[in-house]
């Protein structure tokens, strides 16, 4: 187009209207490929897309490492980041380069705990403890067996123990809570008096302060007031007599 524009002898307003590009794009292909042959712009061009390539595929990489340093920041159990080291071998790296591209040093990544074996017996003690006190923690344990907190957490965390579950309370159905032992059949069947869906010991202060009880006995069937017995006290002794 370039040699188009400089063989045609139209202005470069004309040419441009002719083609239908705008005057700024000319001058900026101008300055770009004025100088090359039709073989070197394309040359330039292929570069110039591969480099994109380039720069996208060093993005991704970029970002990608990043996102793998931060999943491998929240690794933090000795088998985990074995797990993780050894995944990046089986993709093909070695293990120095490997160790080189996580955030741990060589003994931080292939640290291998071993079991110290006077933590053997503390941890026969705790599975003891847990046994008869299901839902005691490690630091109600800890406390008990006279042991560090943190010992006995590390344990604890290791060894998988939990806590038992809670049972849940049973509801009583309003269909138990109005079952009573005898059902009135008929008047006089079945007395009731401090019952307790409903106290009938009613208590009450005089005009001085001091207090006083009445106890009522009700029929069950005709929920007819049988008696009322007023005092300061009632006793086991004033209920029999009524």
């Amino acid at each position: 187009m370039l040699r188009e524009a400089e063989t045609s002898g139209e202005t470069i307003e004309g040419f441009c209207r002719r083609k239908g590009i705008s005057e700024v794009s000319f001058y900026r292909w101008r300055a770009k490929y004025g100088g090359l042959d039709q073989s070197e712009a394309k040359r330039l061009k292929a570069l110039e897309a591969e480099n994109a390539k380039l720069k996208k595929l060093l993005a991704e990489a970029i970002l990608a490492n990043d996102v793998l340093k931060e999943v491998v920041q929240k690794v933090t159990t000795p088998e985990g980041r074995r797990a993780v080291i050894g995944q990046m071998m089986q993709v093909g790296l070695a293990e120095r380069a490997a160790i080189r591209w996580s955030p741990w040093s060589r003994h931080v990544a292939l640290y291998d705990p071993k079991p110290v074996a006077r933590d053997a017996e503390l941890v026969e003690q705790m599975k003891v403890m847990s046994l008869l006190y299901p839902r005691f923690g490690y630091r109600r344990i800890a406390s008990m067996l006279h042991e560090s907190i943190k010992r006995v957490r590390r344990l604890w965390s290791r060894h998988g123990f939990k806590l038992g579950e809670n049972r849940p309370k049973r509801r009583r159905s309003r269909s138990n809570e109005d079952e009573r032992p005898h059902q009135a059949e008929h008047a006089d069947h079945v007395w009731t008096y401090d019952i307790p869906a409903g106290t009938f010991r009613i208590e009450d202060r005089l005009a001085d302060g001091s207090m006083f009880r009445m106890l009522c006995v009700l029929d069950e069937f005709t929920r007819e007031c049988l008696a009322i017995d007023v005092a300061r006290t009632i006793r086991a002794a004033d209920v029999i007599r009524v």
